[in-house]
């Protein structure tokens, strides 16, 4: 009787242990994802508007292999208002 008590709780100990573990594979990411995006306009003698945008993609095909693509742009834009002259004069 004893065993066949051990061996049922020992079958439900490997039986409720299995949705645990398999919660914990599914919680490995594969892939991981990093964006970046950023807006700068300023005023004054001149206006300036800068954009960029940053993407940053990991993926881990093994525990050894890992492939990354990062991909980045900027764009930026200058209006002058000066209203005078620039001079530059020098001694020599």
């Amino acid at each position: 009787m004893r065993k066949l008590v051990a061996m049922i709780l020992c079958s439900l100990v490997v039986v409720l242990s299995s949705p645990v573990q398999a919660e914990e594979a599914k919680a490995k990411k594969k892939w991981t994802n990093e964006a970046e995006l950023s807006f700068v306009d300023t005023s004054g003698n001149s206006e300036t508007s800068t954009f960029a945008a940053k993407n940053l993609l990991k993926i881990k095909f093994t525990d050894k292999l890992e492939g990354e693509w990062d991909i980045a742009a900027l764009k930026s834009q200058i209006t002058d208002k000066t209203t005078d002259r620039n001079e530059l004069t020098a001694e020599r």
